[in-house]
């Protein structure tokens, strides 16, 4: 399925027109200037061209995801917003219809068949060596019928990416550091999805980076201080805002002509009778 500029201008018009609920004039501020992360612009507008307009009056569970999303959804539909990390809660003004829950991936305390739309945004690469059992879990909660929505990185080799500190809460530490997030090769996709039951994989588009080592070259620039958090912001801005629009391919491709960077946008779909 290919994404056009279009539909990415339709997730930063959609993101622009949350700005004004989000909890506290900062926030308000900084997300005018940097309203979505440059791989969301791919990962959310694949979600919109796919299902179009059936994104309506679901009940929509959100694992970890960038909160934005949750916001969006949440105007059409009934949203849990839910994260390991009780700090994202600063992120969320409830409402009627978006919620938030501190959730553990790995047990959600949710209802079996309860959802039908769940979905985590480049998240599963994130748990280290357990992550097939977060997409059980979240199989488990969705309805019979109902869709799940998984994105992840890939590249041409299978990469596991280690930091000397934290990023985020309940993060793996070992001998290694921190773990950050997996790069999944070919057979390590192709397994994921493999050990999955009573799903079936309705799509499966990789985009790949348009310029071999464009990706590591815009986290390094990412993570840059430059010694002020105004100057660090609108960076950002810019950078996000250019490379969500130009960073990637506009086409997926698959593993035949693999780079060190591609985004794999997953869409599976529960099966009516359980395995």
């Amino acid at each position: 399925m290919t994404i056009n500029f279009l539909e990415k201008l339709y997730v930063l018009r959609s993101a622009w027109r949350e700005a004004f609920i989000m909890p506290g004039f900062k926030k308000v501020i900084a997300h005018l200037l940097n309203p979505v992360d440059s791989i969301r612009y791919m990962e959310f507008a694949y979600l919109f061209a796919y299902f179009g307009g059936r994104l309506k009056d679901l009940n929509i569970l959100d694992v970890s995801s960038p909160h934005m999303l949750a916001y969006i959804l949440s105007r059409e539909n009934n949203v849990v917003k839910t994260n390991i990390d009780d700090n994202e809660a600063q992120f969320i003004r409830e409402s009627p219809r978006l919620k938030f829950l501190r959730e553990d991936a790995l047990k959600l305390s949710f209802s079996d068949e309860t959802f039908d739309l769940t979905y985590s945004i480049s998240v599963v690469e994130h748990i280290y060596l357990r992550y097939t059992d977060a997409v059980r879990e979240m199989i488990r909660v969705t309805k019979k019928g109902g869709y799940i929505y998984l994105t992840l990185p890939v590249s041409a080799l299978h990469q596991e990416e280690w930091l000397s500190y934290p990023m985020y809460p309940a993060q793996t530490k070992t001998e290694k550091g921190f773990f950050f997030q997996y790069r999944f090769g070919k057979a390590e996709l192709a397994g994921l999805l493999a050990s999955l039951k009573n799903v079936e994989v309705v799509s499966n588009s990789i985009y790949w980076e348009k310029y071999e080592g464009g990706y590591d070259a815009l986290i390094y620039a990412l993570r840059k201080n430059m010694g002020c958090g105004c100057l660090n912001l609108l960076r950002n801005s810019l950078l996000n805002f250019y490379s969500g629009f130009m960073l990637l391919k506009s086409s997926p491709g698959n593993f035949d002509v693999p780079k060190s960077f591609g985004n794999a946008s997953v869409i599976l779909r529960k099966g009516e009778k359980l395995a």
